[in-house]
């Protein structure tokens, strides 16, 4: 590649796939945070089954979590081992899907493991996908929080 030089790259982010997908200013939404390989890490630290208080102490922990770290979500349920966070007055960064599906799950996931290696005394990690789910209204809000609830 003689006589090229960085500077003559062209911008490369109109090639990311999600890089303009955002989600419509004024909608209320969720985040849902779902642990990932949850029974594995269950049973790697010794948990109580069905649901150890000490691993619900962790997700109140990471949602609150997010609160510090300047989300202002409206709600966060805990159900089981997945942490549904509504928004339904501001949307974190302009509503773009891509830094709301990496940032928040990286900040659960974070929080979620210090608080559990310090219950637990065990040298494990937790992570955390997201996904985020659009709720038109009030009654979707709702009928998003009873779904989740018969999911446990």
């Amino acid at each position: 590649m003689q006589g090229s030089s960085l500077n003559s790259l062209e911008n490369l982010t109109e090639n990311e796939i999600f890089s303009k997908t955002s989600i419509p200013c004024g909608a209320s939404f969720f985040v849902r945070l779902d642990c990932w390989r949850f029974r594995k890490l269950s049973e790697a630290v010794g948990a109580e089954r069905p649901l150890d208080e000490r691993f619900a102490k962790c997700l109140v922990y990471a949602g609150r979590t997010l609160f510090d770290r300047g989300f202002n979500p409206t709600l966060i349920y805990i159900v089981r081992d997945e942490l549904n966070v509504l928004f339904a007055n501001c949307t974190p960064f302009h509503g773009r899907v891509k830094k709301i599906d990496s940032v928040m799950p990286s900040l659960v996931s974070a929080a979620f493991t210090t608080r559990l290696q310090s219950f637990f005394e065990k040298a494990v990690s937790a992570a955390f996908d997201s996904r985020i789910v659009l709720a038109a209204n009030e009654d979707m809000i709702v009928k998003y929080l009873a779904w989740r609830q018969l999911n446990a």
